[in-house]
C-alpha cells in the first residue's frame, strides 16, 4: 500500500514565550527574533509554526523600530499570556486548547525554555505522543529571581524545578552554553548538544580602522557607555550600570550612558534622578537587530552587561 503521507510537508511548532506585534498581514519582533532567524528550522521542515504571546506596540514606538518576524511558510499562532499565578489559573485551559489543536496538526514541538508556551508545548506533545526537543537559553531560577518583584522569587524555585524536569526527560536539547546551563539543566538521557543562537555578520573592514581613529583623538573628554537589555524588570542590571555612573559622574562629569531596549524608561528615568543624573542617562527604544544596532554600538566608547541573567553571557 502507498504511503498516503509521503509527499505531505513537515510541520513543527516552536514554542515561546516571546511577544509578537501583530502588523496587518505582518508580524514584528521587538527582540532577537527576525526573518532569518527562521531559517535554522527550516533547513530541517518545510513549515513551521510559531506559538507565542502577542505584543502591542510601545508608547513611543513606530512599527518601523521592530524587526519584521514573518516569512514564507512561517505562521503564528498567539496563545494567552500564563505568567502570573492569576493569568496561569484562568487562562491555562484556553492555552492548553489551541496548543493541542497546533500539536496536533505537526509532525513534532521545539520548545525554548524557560518559558511557559514552552513548557505546555513538552505537555502537549507528550500526550500525543509527538516527538519534541527543547532549546535551553536561560535560566528561569535567574531570571526570575533577580525579576524585581516579590512574585518573582517566591515563583523562581517553583519554575527553575518544572524546567529542570522537563529537560531532563527531554529526547533532544540543545544548550547555548558549554556547561554552564547544561550543569542546572541537565539533560538525563537525551541527545546533546551546545550551540550559540546567537547570529553575527561579519564586520566590515573599515570598522575596526574607525575605531581605532575615535580612540587616539587627544581632544575627547566624554566617554559614552552603552547597555543593551530590556527595561522589564531588573535583571539585566540596569540599576547597577546608573548607580555606578553617578559614582564616576563625581569625578568625571562627563561621562554618559545610553540604553537600548525594549519597555517602559520612566521608572528607569526616575531613579537616574534620584542619583542626581537624569540629564547623563539617554533611552534609544529599539532598533531593527544587524546594521541598525552595530551602528548604534560604533557610538558607544565602552560597552556595559551588568546582568544578573544571561543564558549566553
Amino acid at each position: 500500500m502507498p504511503d498516503t503521507h509521503a509527499d505531505a510537508p513537515l510541520r513543527l511548532v516552536f514554542a515561546h514565550d516571546h511577544r509578537f506585534v501583530r502588523d496587518g498581514d505582518r508580524y514584528l519582533s521587538a527582540g532577537q527574533f527576525n526573518a532569518n532567524t527562521w531559517q535554522r528550522y527550516l533547513d530541517i521542515c518545510d513549515e513551521l509554526v510559531v506559538v507565542a504571546r502577542e505584543g502591542k506596540i510601545q508608547s513611543g514606538m513606530q512599527t518601523g523600530d521592530y524587526n519584521v518576524a514573518s516569512r514564507p511558510a512561517v505562521s503564528f499562532r498567539f496563545v494567552p499570556d500564563l505568567a502570573g499565578a492569576g493569568a496561569f489559573l484562568l487562562h491555562r485551559q484556553a492555552a492548553r486548547r489551541i496548543m493541542h489543536a497546533e500539536v496536533a496538526n505537526a509532525d513534532g514541538v521545539i520548545a525554548r525554555l524557560p518559558s511557559e508556551t514552552g513548557l505546555l508545548a513538552i505537555e502537549v506533545a507528550r500526550q500525543q505522543h509527538k516527538p519534541w526537543a527543547v532549546e535551553v537559553v536561560g535560566c528561569a531560577w535567574d531570571a526570575l529571581w533577580n525579576y524585581g518583584n516579590l512574585q518573582g522569587k517566591l515563583y523562581a524555585p517553583v519554575m527553575s524545578r518544572r524546567m529542570r524536569q522537563a529537560v531532563a526527560r527531554a529526547p533532544f536539547a540543545t544548550y547555548v552554553t558549554q556547561s554552564f546551563l547544561q550543569h542546572r539543566y541537565p539533560c538525563e538521557a537525551g541527545i546533546v548538544s551546545a550551540c550559540s543562537d546567537v547570529d553575527l555578520a561579519p564586520p566590515r573592514t573599515d570598522v575596526l580602522t574607525a575605531r581605532l581613529a575615535r580612540a587616539c583623538e587627544t581632544d575627547r573628554k566624554a566617554v559614552v557607555f552603552g547597555l543593551i537589555g530590556t527595561l522589564k524588570g531588573r535583571y539585566k542590571g540596569i540599576q547597577t550600570a546608573i548607580a555606578a555612573l553617578a559614582q564616576i559622574r563625581s569625578w568625571h562629569p562627563d561621562c554618559r550612558l545610553r540604553i537600548l531596549g525594549s519597555g517602559d524608561p520612566e521608572p528607569w528615568r526616575r531613579l537616574a534622578q534620584g542619583f542626581g543624573i537624569a540629564d547623563a542617562v539617554t533611552f534609544d527604544g529599539v532598533l531593527p537587530s544587524g546594521e541598525p544596532v552595530l551602528d548604534w554600538l560604533d557610538e558607544i566608547d565602552v560597552y556595559l552587561q551588568p546582568s544578573l541573567q544571561e543564558g549566553l553571557p
